[in-house]
């Protein structure tokens, strides 16, 4: 499989941070979205624990009254917040992704298009680590984000069962993904003037040292 790359610089799209995006489909799922929008950007902002459900309202429009008809309380926004930004992100890094390819080459380009969606999207990757670490979320909640989850905890159960990775949870798995992945995430946008090629060699390093802590020799 080719090597990935990424040819964005950190400093442009630390810009897009999911501006423009707009809710989907008609009614009441597209305001659920604008809502969810409006609390991500807020959320990004000033943080989860200084933002009022009254403001996120405000900003998506709508009566406070509203807010509550979807998300009974602070903490189910909260929670829903993680869930659609876990499958945004989800479903991001699985786009191009190849079933019957090697496992490895599976999970490169899982680990290059998650971390190329992390590098676009700061504030929205960013805000996912301070709900997570705010200890809100459950395995159940975990469970509710939904398909693309699961098809990544059958990937990594299915290499562990055959023989390609170690013995671990694909839960853990998953979690080592994303810690270290976070980090060559915050690394590249705090080094700006890495060239490009300069970029990609510590993202093709990286994803060498997560396949060889989890592989079997």
């Amino acid at each position: 499989m080719p090597r990935n790359v990424i040819v964005f610089s950190p400093a442009d799209v630390r810009a897009t941070n999911g501006s423009g995006r707009k809710g989907n489909g008609d009614g009441r799922a597209a305001k659920r979205d604008v809502l969810l929008e409006a609390a991500i950007e807020l959320f990004g902002e000033n943080g989860f624990w200084n933002t009022s459900t009254a403001s996120v309202a405000k900003h998506a429009g709508v009566a406070t009254g509203t807010l509550f008809n979807y998300f009974p309380t602070k903490e189910d926004l909260i929670r829903e917040v993680m869930m659609y930004l876990k499958r945004e992100m989800i479903g991001a890094a699985s786009v191009g992704f190849d079933p019957i390819a090697d496992l490895r080459d599976q999970l490169e380009l899982l680990w290059f298009n998650g971390l190329k969606w992390g590098m676009s999207n700061w504030t929205r990757f960013n805000l996912m680590e301070q709900i997570r670490v705010s200890e809100r979320l459950t395995k159940t909640d975990l469970d509710a984000v939904g398909e693309p989850y699961q098809e990544m905890m059958t990937l990594f159960s299915g290499g562990v069962e055959g023989g390609r990775l170690q013995h671990l949870a694909p839960e853990l798995i998953a979690e080592i993904m994303f810690r270290q992945g976070q980090a060559v995430v915050e690394y590249l946008l705090w080094n700006e003037a890495f060239s490009d090629a300069e970029r990609n060699a510590h993202l093709e390093t990286s994803f060498d040292v997560f396949w060889n802590g989890i592989s079997k020799k």
